[in-house]
C-alpha cells in the first residue's frame, strides 16, 4: 500500500472516530433529534456542490439517505441503550439500499 493511501486511511479513521466524540458532546447540549437534523443539514449543504443527480434514481437515493442516515442516527441518539439496538440494524439497511443485492 502506498504511503499516501495509508495516510488517507489514517485520517479517515481519525475523523470517523472524532464523530462519535462530537456526537456524545452534542447530545448533551442539544436535544438528540435537533442535533441530528443540524448535522445532516450542515453536511448536505457542504456536499451539495458535489452532487451529481442520478436521472430516474433520485427518489431511491433520497429514501435510502433518509433511512440509512437521518432516521438511523436519530434513533441511535434517541435510544436509551446508547444506540446498541439501532446500530445492529445498520448492515441490514445498507444492504437493502444496494441495487446489486
Amino acid at each position: 500500500m502506498a504511503p499516501r493511501h495509508l495516510a488517507l486511511m489514517l485520517v479517515t479513521c481519525i475523523i470517523w472516530g472524532f464523530n462519535f466524540v462530537a456526537a456524545k458532546v452534542g447530545v448533551r447540549e442539544l436535544p438528540p433529534l435537533l442535533f441530528t437534523g443540524l448535522r445532516f443539514s450542515i453536511i448536505a449543504l457542504v456536499l451539495l456542490p458535489f452532487l451529481k443527480p442520478a436521472r430516474g434514481r433520485m427518489r431511491d437515493v433520497v429514501v435510502i439517505a433518509l433511512f440509512n442516515g437521518a432516521i438511523h442516527f436519530a434513533l441511535m441518539f434517541r435510544s436509551g441503550d446508547g444506540g446498541l439496538g439501532t446500530k445492529s440494524i445498520s448492515p441490514v439497511l445498507s444492504s437493502a439500499g444496494d441495487p446489486a443485492g
